[in-house]
């Protein structure tokens, strides 16, 4: 069987020829080509017009003002309670949609499922790491957020 690699696509066939193989790989760089640098001008019109609409300006500085709040809330918090620092430690962030946490727990597989079946709270653990989204967390509910991490942490340390 003779064959020829295209990207990341394979060819082969008992009955080939070098003019089999090379339709086959101008139809697939047609495609691909096609594909990758021809998008609708329909989707471009309407995300153009969109971006330009003085709501999505507004809406977006809206956003923002929520997630900053949220990350001046969560930066006051932190300063607010420095018991938290020996059992988690915030590892840096900006006002984004997440931060991470690093419990001084071996087991943060165990504490997530804590969070969850005890205290009511749903992260995310990702090896020796808790994601917390605070952008979809309530505004009311960071401080609880937190001091449910810390009891959480406490109960696992006894």
């Amino acid at each position: 069987v003779w064959g020829f690699r295209v990207g990341f696509m394979t060819f082969g066939t008992k009955q080939n020829s070098p003019e089999l193989y090379a339709a086959l790989e101008s139809k697939i760089a047609g495609q691909v080509r096609g594909n990758v640098s021809n998008t609708s001008n329909l989707a471009q019109a309407l995300l153009l017009n969109a971006y330009s609409a003085q709501e999505y300006q507004d809406e977006k500085k809206q956003k923002f003002d929520i997630l900053k709040r949220r990350y001046d809330k969560i930066k006051q918090i932190f300063r607010d309670h420095p018991e938290y620092a020996g059992f988690f430690e915030p590892l840096p962030f900006n006002s984004g949609y997440f931060m991470c946490i690093r419990p001084e727990v071996s087991d943060t597989e165990a504490l997530r499922r804590l969070l969850l079946e005890k205290y009511g709270t749903g992260l995310v653990a990702v090896g020796s790491i808790i994601r917390v989204a605070f952008s979809s967390t309530p505004f009311d509910k960071l401080e609880q957020l937190f001091e449910n991490v810390f009891s959480a942490c406490k109960e696992l340390d006894e």
